[in-house]
């Protein structure tokens, strides 16, 4: 796959270097970001991922385990183009990356999104990306959150690199001290000193360390002492000097002519000053002038008249007018409108001879763009003139507000967050929330509305600015005609930064335009499972909201959230334990009538509700009923093979286990006075609406001996009949009568066989007789005649 080259990649290669991120050991604010963005999306790859020139390598990775892959192989560089996420749902059916190696082989990308990481400047740096190895798409709210990642990945990067400038600054700072030929120097806010750099011991001639511990105003000229003391005071008070001259003697009794700049710091009780020998300097006019034109800060001569005498070129630089045109028309010409007042006030205080030290106006430039200029001035020799040294805060005064706010809005989401945690009221958080997005927004109004139970309407539940009177009664329809209903149902952020335009969209928000307002963002409130309401943010600004904004909303909507989210699943919980409660009692007043024997058990299988049968059929009172559980070892149950019946599989606690009914189930029971009752079981389990897992069971039982020992009896019966039948098959082979002509059998000893099956059953041996037919026949012939 070719390289893309998106327009600028050269300054969006350079930008990249500059951030000094590339090929940098893993730190663990990426780590925990590409784990997150891992987990909600709910993928086995996530990575921070940076588009180099022929690479794309990855500062953090989880699941992948790997460092970087060629950039002709990357998704990533495609996204660099895009204003949002690239999200390829299955790469087989895409043409562009269905032939990637890394589609084709390890690790078998078949899904990708990746979030531009867009830095300040413009530039896209890479992206925060997500891979899975089947198709898939990600949920709104998922989009949302790696947008959200990714904009916390740059911030990371940013935030990486200025401190990395700072601790270089830092360590050029004391290298600086060290090296540098100007006369440096630290004291306390008693003017003793505390470390000197070389220069100045070097100049003033003084030996390593001699100087520390000593007062600096013992070094002064004494008709500089009342003046050095007076600008030591302003010091001590938390105010710079900038430019201050006057003479320090040297080791040898020398004088020299410094010109000094001290900044106070006032948690140290620490003064950081530096000079310049500037003996020559004055003496010399090339050399001053030299210093005029070569300075960074903006110098000028004015008159107490208002027009500028002389201006160095640092002033011409930055308000982008020529030196003439500074000079043709009076200086409040170039002050901004809304800082007049105090410039005119600064500059009486100049005519009445005092110093002015660290005032700061706004300077308007050529091209209409305002400058945040820092003044020090003092008046001149000359009572009609005067001096001043400007120098240009506008970027350092946008940085610190930037990091204010920012450091102020992460404060107030971290409290916002632990008040959430703490169980705070749903209701107090609201109000809470609407009152912290208008004082972090700068004015803007804001206000909650709440999806209603039955979900057509959303209310306004809380307000802070717009249209407060209304809280509590002004209902907004749930669908796709207003901005409001809009974002409940898509659950994804809406800004209109021209609501006059918006409207012919969303006609059911009138409201917004008749009330004023000219912007709007709006952000859901959601639970996993359902659409909770959405929070919005208004101004009469047009263009009012930013990124920035975007982000504080989605964090205190994803908060406050939880608590409607627990303030609902609470409401639902009671409704359950109500119902609950009733069919409780309806229970009860029904099984007290029935004959079976009911008890009500509750989730962990312990008795809370049977009737009269119960006891009857167990042979247990009321003392002996409360309380015992299905797993009780004084049950003493068998099944019906006589082994014993583990309480854990009482059918009770089976259907506790697996939510499932049972019926029929045999068990013997041994009462109290030792007698055996046997029961058949049935159990039903009773479900919440918001529960997954049963929170009782209702079992119902028969007392079914009389039926069992009747089976018992019976099945003794057949076995005996059973025995006799066939015994009587058997006499009935051994007959001596013939089946077909009736007559006695003698065939195959047929009466041998006879004798021996009575012997072998009864014991008993038989005698043996003739008939008086056989007697006469057989034996009387055989009998010998008796002698006369």
């Amino acid at each position: 796959m070719d390289n893309l080259e998106p327009q600028g990649e050269t300054s969006r290669i350079a930008e990249l270097r500059r951030l000094r991120i590339l090929d940098t050991p893993p730190e663990p604010e990426f780590d925990q970001l590409v784990a997150l963005a891992r987990q909600i999306c709910e993928v086995p790859i996530a990575l921070v991922s940076l588009v180099d020139r022929d690479r794309q390598w990855f500062k953090a990775e989880d699941g992948l385990g790997a460092c970087e892959t060629p950039r002709s192989q990357s998704f990533c560089q495609h996204a660099l183009a895009l204003g949002g996420i690239l999200e390829v749902p299955d790469s087989h059916q895409d043409p562009r990356f269905a032939g990637n190696p890394l589609v084709l082989g390890p690790p078998h990308i078949r899904y990708y999104a990746g979030a531009p990481l867009r830095a300040r400047s413009g530039h896209v740096l890479g992206t925060l990306c997500v891979i899975d190895r089947i198709p898939r798409e990600l949920t709104p709210a998922q989009r949302t959150a790696l947008l959200v990642l990714a904009a916390q990945v740059v911030a990371q990067i940013e935030l990486r690199s200025m401190l990395l400038e700072t601790r270089e600054a830092a360590l050029e700072r004391d290298r600086f001290f060290n090296l540098s030929g100007d006369l440096m120097f630290v004291a306390d806010y008693e003017g003793r000193f505390v470390r000197v750099n070389p220069a100045f011991e070097r100049v003033f001639g003084y030996e390593t360390g001699e100087l520390e511990g000593q007062r600096v105003l013992d070094l002064v000229h004494p008709r500089d002492r009342r003046e050095t003391l007076r600008e030591w005071t302003l010091l001590s008070h938390g105010e710079e000097i900038h430019g201050f001259e006057n003479r320090c003697r040297r080791n040898s009794g020398m004088y020299r002519w410094l010109n000094w700049n001290a900044v106070p710091l006032p948690e140290l009780r620490l003064v950081y000053a530096a000079a310049r020998d500037v003996t020559e300097m004055r003496e010399s006019d090339e050399s001053r002038r030299r210093m005029f034109d070569e300075s960074p800060d903006l110098i000028c001569t004015a008159g107490l008249d208002g027009f500028l005498r002389e201006v160095n070129p640092a002033f011409e630089r930055t308000l982008g007018y020529p030196a003439v045109d500074l000079l043709a028309r009076p200086f409040t010409e170039f002050v901004h409108p809304d800082d007049l007042e105090g410039t005119g006030l600064a500059l009486q205080a100049l005519a009445g001879g005092a110093s002015i030290v660290q005032y700061r106006n706004r300077l308007v430039r050529k091209d209409g763009s305002v400058r945040v200029i820092e003044w020090n001035a003092q008046p001149s020799h000359n009572p009609e003139l005067l001096h001043a040294t400007g120098r240009d805060m506008t970027f350092k005064q946008q940085t610190e507000q930037e990091l204010t706010a920012h450091t102020q809005r992460q404060e107030a989401i971290a409290r916002f967050g632990q008040r959430v945690i703490a169980g705070a009221a749903a209701e107090d958080l609201q109000l809470e929330a609407v009152s912290m997005v208008r004082s972090a927004l700068g004015n803007a109004s804001c206000a909650i509305f709440q999806t209603l139970s039955h979900g057509d309407h959303l209310l306004m539940t809380a307000s802070d600015g717009w249209l407060p009177e209304q809280v509590g009664s002004l209902r907004i329809a749930a669908n796709r005609q207003s901005i409001q209903g809009t974002v409940a149902l898509t659950r994804e952020h809406f800004i209109s930064h021209d609501l006059k335009k918006d409207l012919e969209r969303f006609p059911g928000s009138f409201a917004l335009g008749e009330t004023g307002v000219r912007s709007t963002i709006c952000v859901p409130l959601q639970a996993r499972k359902r659409s909770l309401g959405a929070l919005a943010a208004f101004s009469e600004t047009a263009g009012r909201f930013s990124d920035q904004d975007l982000f504080f909303l989605q964090s205190i909507a994803h908060a406050l959230s939880s608590s409607l989210e627990r303030a609902l699943v609470e409401e639902e919980r009671r409704t359950a334990e109500e119902a609950l409660r009733e069919s409780e009692e309806r229970y009860r007043s029904v099984i007290r009538t029935m004959g079976s024997g009911v008890v009500l058990q509750d989730k962990d299988g312990v008795i809370r509700t049977w009737n009269e049968s119960a006891e009857r059929i167990l042979g247990l009172t009321f003392e002996q009923m409360m309380g015992r559980s299905s797993i009780d070892p004084r049950w003493r149950a068998i099944r019906e093979d006589e082994s014993d019946y583990p309480g854990d599989e009482h059918p009770a606690m089976v259907t506790l286990r697996t939510g499932k009914p049972l019926s029929g189930e045999l068990m013997g029971v041994c009462k109290p006075d030792g007698s055996r009752v046997w029961i058949e079981i049935n159990t039903r389990p009773l479900m919440h609406e918001v529960d997954d897992a049963p929170a009782g069971v209702v079992c119902s039982f028969a007392d079914v001996t009389a039926r069992r020992e009747l089976q018992v009896t019976l099945a003794a019966r057949v076995a005996e009949l059973e025995a006799a039948l066939k015994r009587e098959e058997e006499l009935r082979e051994l007959l001596p009568i013939c089946s077909y002509c009736k007559r006695i059998r003698d065939d195959q000893n047929y009466w041998q066989q006879v004798e021996e099956y009575i012997t072998r059953h009864t014991g008993s041996r038989l005698s043996h007789s003739f008939c008086p037919d056989c007697y006469e026949k057989h034996v009387v012939p055989m009998i010998p005649p008796r002698s006369a």
